[in-house]
C-alpha cells in the first residue's frame, strides 16, 4: 500500500532577472512599398514589398437616403424708408429691422445761366446763390471783304467794287464791233434801180456772262462764247467760291477719329461718292464695332467716330501691324480674362503669297500650362498649350505667343488677314468647354 504523502520543501531562491527583450519601435512602408520595422535595440529588417497594384475599382455603392429637410430659411418680405428716410426691413419671420436714416440732405443745382452785358458766364443755384464764372464772350473779329457788285460799261470797261467800298478796274473785256456791211450797186440812171441786197451783219461781239472767284482767289471771268478768262489774284472771296463749271466736282472732307478723338485719316471725296475707312483701330479691353455713321455717300464734311464694346468674357486678341514689303514684323497672341484654360489648340491663317512665319516665340501668359511649338511653320500651322491642372486663381493673362512674319518683297498695297480658329474645344480644369471670343487681326502693308 501507497505510504502518505511527505511533507512540502521549502521554496527556493529567487533565479536571476532575465535579459531584457528586443521590441518594435516604427514600423513604416518606404516609398518602394516596403515594409520596414525598427527595432529597439536599432536595427532594421526590410520584410520587402507589401503594397500590390492598384486594384479594379469597385461598383458604386448605392445612393445613401435621402436627409430630413433643413429648416426655412429667413427671407425679407417687405423693405420701406419713411418720409423721414428711416429704412425698414421686414423679414419673413415677422422680425422687423430698423437700419436709420439713409436719406441724405437736398443737393445743390443750376436753376438759372445767363451771359450779362459785358459777356460773363453768370450760375444761379437753387439756394440762391449766385457764382460770376467771368468773360466768356470774346471781342468780335473783323469783317472780312467781299465782292458788293460786279458792273460791265457800255465800252465792255469791267469794274469789280468791294465791300470795304474798293473799286477795281479791270479794264476792256468787250470785243470789237462786226465790220459793216457793204453798200449796194448804184441803180442806173432813168427809173431808180430795185435796192441793193443788204450786206452780212458782222460777227457778235463776245461778252460776260459770269464772274467768280475761285479757290486760289482769283477773278475768273466766264465769257459768252464759252472761254475764261483769269483775272489774276484779287484778294477777296464771293463768298462760297462756288465754280459754275459743272465739269469740276464739289469734293466734301471725311475724317475718321477713335473713340478719344484721335485723327485717324482725312479723306477728301467727291459728292456722291464714298470714303475709304481705315484699319479697324484697336483698344485695349474693348472690341471694334464699326463706325458711328455711313460714308458711302457724302454730301457733306462729316467726322466719323470708331465704336466699342468692352470685353467681359474670356479672350484671344490677334494685334493689328502696319509694313511695307521686304519688313520683318511681330504679330502678338494675347489671352484676356483667362477663368483657368486647361487646353487649347489653335490654327494660324494668313497669306503665304504675301508673308512667311519664320519664327514662333512662347510669352508670358499661359506659363501654368506646357506650349508646343508647330513643327512645320506655314499657313494653318498649329499651336498647342496643355495642363494637367490649372486652378482659376493660378490663371495668368497677357502675350501668349509672338509670331514673326517676314512680308515679301513682291507683297501689294493692301490688308491681310491673320485668322485663328479653334480645334476642338478649349476646355477648363473640370474639363468643361469654355466659350472664349477671338478677335482676328490684319497686317496692313503701306
Amino acid at each position: 500500500a501507497d505510504g502518505a504523502d511527505g511533507i512540502n520543501g521549502t521554496d527556493g531562491k529567487d533565479g536571476v532577472d532575465g535579459k531584457d527583450g528586443i521590441g518594435i519601435t516604427k514600423t513604416e512602408i518606404n516609398a518602394a512599398g516596403e515594409l520596414v520595422l525598427s527595432f529597439s535595440n536599432d536595427q532594421q529588417i526590410n520584410l520587402g514589398c507589401i503594397v500590390g497594384k492598384d486594384g479594379v475599382n469597385g461598383t458604386d455603392g448605392k445612393d445613401g437616403v435621402n436627409g430630413t429637410d433643413g429648416k426655412d430659411g429667413v427671407g425679407i418680405s417687405n423693405v420701406t424708408v419713411s418720409a423721414e428716410g428711416e429704412l425698414t426691413v421686414t423679414l419673413t419671420n415677422g422680425t422687423e429691422l430698423n437700419l436709420g436714416n439713409i436719406k441724405g440732405a437736398d443737393g445743390i443745382g443750376i436753376t438759372k445761366s445767363e451771359i450779362n452785358a459785358d459777356g460773363e458766364l453768370v450760375l444761379t443755384y437753387s439756394n440762391g446763390t449766385s457764382t460770376n464764372v467771368g468773360r466768356v464772350v470774346g471781342e468780335n473779329g473783323k469783317e472780312g471783304v467781299g465782292i458788293s457788285n460786279v458792273t460791265v460799261s457800255t465800252d465792255g470797261n469791267l469794274t469789280v467794287t468791294l465791300t470795304d467800298t474798293t473799286v477795281l478796274d479791270l479794264g476792256n473785256i468787250k470785243g470789237a464791233k462786226g465790220d459793216k456791211g457793204d453798200k449796194g450797186d448804184t441803180g442806173a440812171d432813168g427809173a431808180d434801180g430795185k435796192d441793193g441786197v443788204d450786206g452780212t451783219d458782222g460777227k457778235d461781239g463776245v461778252g460776260v456772262s459770269n464772274a467768280y472767284v475761285n479757290s486760289e482767289l482769283h477773278l475768273i471771268l466766264v465769257l459768252t462764247d464759252g472761254s475764261e478768262i483769269d483775272a489774276g489774284y484779287v484778294g477777296v472771296s464771293t463768298g462760297d467760291n462756288t465754280n459754275p463749271d459743272p465739269e469740276v466736282p464739289t469734293t466734301y472732307t471725311v475724317t475718321f477719329k477713335d473713340w478719344n478723338g484721335t485723327v485717324l485719316k482725312t479723306e477728301t471725296v467727291e459728292s456722291g461718292k464714298a470714303a475709304t475707312a481705315p484699319t479697324d483701330p484697336r483698344r485695349t479691353g474693348y472690341i471694334f464695332n464699326g463706325w458711328d455713321k455711313a460714308f458711302t455717300n457724302v454730301t457733306s464734311d462729316l467726322s466719323v467716330t470708331a465704336t466699342y464694346t468692352q470685353i467681359t468674357g474670356p479672350a484671344i486678341i490677334v494685334n493689328n501691324v502696319e509694313a511695307t514689303a521686304g519688313d520683318t514684323i511681330e504679330v502678338t497672341l494675347t489671352m484676356v480674362n483667362n477663368p483657368g484654360v486647361l487646353g487649347i489648340t489653335l490654327s494660324v491663317g494668313y497669306d503665304e503669297d504675301a508673308m512667311a512665319l519664320t519664327t514662333v516665340t512662347k510669352g508670358d501668359a499661359l506659363s501654368e500650362m506646357t506650349f508646343t511649338k508647330p513643327k512645320a511653320l506655314a499657313n494653318g500651322c498649329k499651336l498647342l498649350w496643355d495642363a494637367e491642372e490649372v486652378l482659376p486663381e493660378d490663371a495668368t493673362n497677357g502675350t501668349m505667343v509672338t509670331l514673326t512674319f517676314q512680308i515679301a518683297d513682291s507683297a501689294a498695297a493692301g490688308d491681310y488677314n491673320l485668322s485663328l480658329t479653334v480645334n476642338g474645344d478649349i476646355i477648363d480644369n473640370d474639363l468643361n468647354p469654355v466659350n472664349v471670343q477671338i478677335v482676328n487681326g490684319t497686317v496692313t502693308v503701306k
